[in-house]
């Protein structure tokens, strides 16, 4: 999966994002990090490399029905500490798309006063892999009407469940993407069968 290995993103000054496939020492070097920030739940044992870093754990699945809004406060605070301290803060998860965006865009909405919209496309902007799963945006929305008391995405019906509106058509050539081909094979099988019933008539009967 491309976003495993592509550049890690800065996103302010004093925070970065990237997948696992970035953690090596030349980019951690290369960046000054002095912190890590680490929200998968499966890489709980990850080895760093061995430098002089900080490393927190607050684990999380990529699910739609993981409660993201309980540990918000607690990523978006601990970055602000860190950033307010001169550190250099690296946020990942597996693929640095769905958990560690959701972080870094609830950071902007809290303390760059941000409103979700305009924290996505930021993100987006540095980093255009990144897709929150849809339970994530759903909590966003929510987060985002707790701090600033407004939202600044609408949530769609969608075939897949409620989609922000700022993701509509990504998710439309996701849904293409994944169902056409099986789509496209299943009429060609249906035609096949027709094709067939209507030469053993033609013939048998």
């Amino acid at each position: 999966m491309k976003a495993f290995r592509s550049p890690i993103a800065s996103i302010t000054d004093n925070l970065f994002l990237c997948g696992v496939g970035c953690l090596n020492t030349e980019n951690l070097q290369n960046r000054g990090i002095t912190h890590v920030l680490n929200t998968a739940e499966e890489l709980e044992d990850f080895r760093y490399p061995e430098l002089d870093l900080q490393v927190r754990h607050i684990l999380m699945r990529d699910s739609p029905e993981q409660d993201l809004l309980k540990f918000l406060d607690d990523c978006v605070d601990h970055i602000q500490d860190i950033c307010q301290n001169d550190g250099r803060i690296l946020v990942h998860c597996v693929a640095g798309v769905s958990r560690s965006a959701s972080v870094c865009i609830a950071y902007l909405v809290k303390y760059k006063r941000m409103s979700l919209r305009k924290a996505y496309y930021h993100v987006f902007n540095k980093r255009p892999c990144i897709f929150p799963n849809f339970g994530f945006w759903r909590q966003l929305v929510e987060y985002e009407r707790c701090i600033r008391g407004e939202t600044s995405v609408e949530l769609l019906p969608f075939v897949m469940g409620l989609v922000p509106d700022i993701m509509k058509n990504d998710a439309e050539y996701r849904i293409k993407l994944a169902w056409m081909p099986e789509l496209l094979l299943m009429f060609s099988i249906h035609l096949l069968i027709l094709i067939a019933q209507i030469v053993s008539l033609y013939f048998f009967s």
